[in-house]
């Protein structure tokens, strides 16, 4: 268990000019560089983090392979698993078995880190997949892609598809979300009480679904290309990135009957140069921090308007629209980067800031997973047992710690509930 005053928000940001280093983490907080990770430059929107934030893992651009260190050393690990093309987009299961699920062009690759194999490919979508996100029980993934479809794909399907003995069976999907008129940019999953997926897409609209019955609940038009999403944990707040640099604050608590959500250009803030690469909320919900293009990485605190306005909320019956109650606004608290190149990707953290120590004593999950060698994957299995359940404490909350333990708990029998009925 760690303990509360030792919890940090850690920033975990690529860029290419960080050379002989592939990525930097900085205290939210304070401003100041914790850690370096060494290697070669990275693709944009594949950071990501297995287990209790134990190893890294990002593809590299400059070969096909993933890169993967452990949260507290400088130097990659000698786990490298080699792909057949470029990545487009990546993620890591939350939970044991831990999968990783990386796309090359318009296929899904999944590996199972625990066996070093790859389990096996999905073939789906017919452009290039752009974002793939696990949900927090680890059950379930989904994923985008540049023919603006969203699938749903359930990992005991592709767990016993896979023991079938063919690798390259085409699973069929759990369930197809929709399609956007264009691209899908980005996508979130907040795995509260209240779980959402929210999307964003190239055809200027964000589509927000629950996460328990996959239905859609509101599109949010916005009057340009959105380029990152976020909300809170539970759900209650969302914030938007554009292609013009700007940053949308919603608080969407309140409604719960409108489809369609219009978000006024008053609403906008004017926060980067180019395009705004990546977004995330803390887990209180009133911090933001934002990276773009113009190699910057912000952190903005979130208050109320005061100068009246709001968005505009269209009620699919009657097509009437009402002013939202919450009007929200960005103040710049500070600056992380700066002057290294576009901000490539970008993930914070709430960690115990004793597991970016040097001298951090490795738990036994750790100690598999470095025991992997080069290219196993390509030849036979090793067979290495999982590491146990980790506790994670997610804030300075013990509410939201046993809210978070309470989740992870029982996502598992909630979905097995949901797919059931779904089913029949």
């Amino acid at each position: 268990m760690y303990m509360m005053e030792d919890l940090i928000n850690a920033v975990i940001v690529t860029a290419p000019n960080l050379a002989p280093s592939s990525a930097y983490v900085y205290d939210v907080l304070t401003g100041t560089t914790l850690h370096s990770y060494k290697g070669q430059q990275t693709v944009p929107g594949t950071l990501c983090t297995s287990g209790p934030e134990e190893f890294v893992f990002a593809a590299c651009k400059e070969r096909s392979s993933v890169l993967t260190w452990q949260l507290n050393r400088h130097e990659l690990l000698d786990i490298r698993l080699f792909l057949p093309g470029r990545v487009t987009a990546m993620d890591v299961s939350p939970t044991p078995p831990t999968m990783l699920v990386a796309a090359i062009g318009e296929v899904m690759h999944v590996f199972n880190l625990e066996s070093g194999s790859r389990v096996l490919l999905i073939k789906r979508h017919f452009q290039p997949v752009t974002s793939i996100a696990f949900f927090p029980c680890g059950a379930y993934f989904a994923s985008a892609g540049a023919d603006g479809f969203m699938y749903v794909w359930s990992v005991a399907s592709i767990v016993a598809t896979s023991a079938q003995g063919d690798t390259r069976q085409n699973v069929q999907p759990h369930k197809q979300l929709g399609q956007h008129s264009d691209k899908v940019t980005c996508m979130h999953v907040s795995g509260g009480t209240e779980g959402r997926l929210i999307s964003g897409s190239a055809d200027h609209t964000c589509r927000v679904y629950d996460l328990y019955t996959l239905c859609l609940l509101y599109t949010i038009v916005l009057s340009c290309e959105v380029t990152a999403v976020h909300m809170t944990l539970m759900a209650t707040r969302i914030i938007v990135g554009t292609q013009a640099g700007q940053l949308v604050l919603l608080d969407i608590s309140p409604y719960q009957t409108a489809s369609t959500i219009r978000l006024r250009d008053e609403l906008c803030n004017a926060c980067h140069e180019g395009p705004v690469s990546a977004v995330q909320f803390l887990l209180s919900g009133t911090t933001v921090v934002s990276a773009g293009d113009d190699g910057e990485v912000k952190v903005w605190a979130v208050e109320e308007r005061t100068d009246g306005v709001a968005a505009s909320f269209e009620q699919r019956s009657a097509g009437a629209e009402e002013e939202g109650s919450t009007r929200l606004r960005l103040t710049l608290q500070r600056t992380l980067h700066r002057n290294k190149g576009p901000v490539s990707n970008m993930r914070v953290l709430l960690i115990d800031r004793k597991q970016l120590s040097g001298d951090y004593e490795d738990r036994p999950g750790v100690q598999e997973l470095a025991s992997f060698q080069p290219l196993a994957w390509m030849d036979t299995a090793v067979t290495v047992p999982p590491p146990p359940p980790a506790m994670r404490t997610t804030d300075n909350s013990v509410a939201a710690h046993l809210m978070r333990q309470f989740t992870l708990e029982h996502c598992h029998d909630e979905w097995r509930s949901i797919e059931f009925l779904l089913n029949r």
